[in-house]
């Protein structure tokens, strides 16, 4: 099974076009456009090769308000709260297997 959580940016986009960061705006939704098709060619290589995956965006794109599922720094990976995010995303698609 493979997770896929997308790169940060597009987890907390939304959220930053709404908080202050509107002047970012051109920048970070050509980053979410790749990023897009990106998923989108991921999600046909894994179907197409059979291999089970789960797409944790939503789940973390949902608890990004307030919650410090990812740290204040430049290194752009989940924080303690944001992977028990993904591992409920996991743990839910293992559940319909």
């Amino acid at each position: 099974m493979v997770a896929w959580r997308g790169l940060a940016l597009r987890v907390w986009a939304d959220y930053a076009l709404g908080n202050g960061f509107d002047s970012q705006r051109e920048i970070i939704e050509k980053a979410v456009e790749n990023e897009v098709r990106l998923t989108r060619q991921l999600e046909q290589m894994l179907e197409r090769n059979g291999i089970v995956w789960v797409n944790a965006l939503e789940p973390l794109r949902g608890a990004i308000e307030g919650s410090g599922i990812y740290p204040l720094n430049a290194d752009g990976h989940p924080s303690s709260g944001g992977y028990r995010v993904i591992a409920k995303a996991v743990a839910g698609k293992l559940a319909e297997q």
